[in-house]
């Protein structure tokens, strides 16, 4: 939450180990932010991407 009770979700996209790119939603509640949330995660899944794990980071 910020200092404003709004709820902010900060998206980070880019290629590993460059300078890539972020933007912040924000949100009236959690719930709103949650979905929103999720919805992203599962569109850019039905896109091909995979989930960024430390490992995989690393092996870049």
């Amino acid at each position: 939450m910020n200092l404003f009770s709004e709820v902010s979700v900060l998206r980070e996209w880019g290629i590993a180990g460059r300078g890539g790119q972020c933007v912040i939603n924000i949100y009236g509640n959690l719930r709103e932010a949650s979905d929103a949330a999720d919805r992203h995660r599962n569109r850019m899944i039905r896109r091909g991407y995979d989930r960024a794990t430390p490992a995989a980071i690393a092996a870049e």
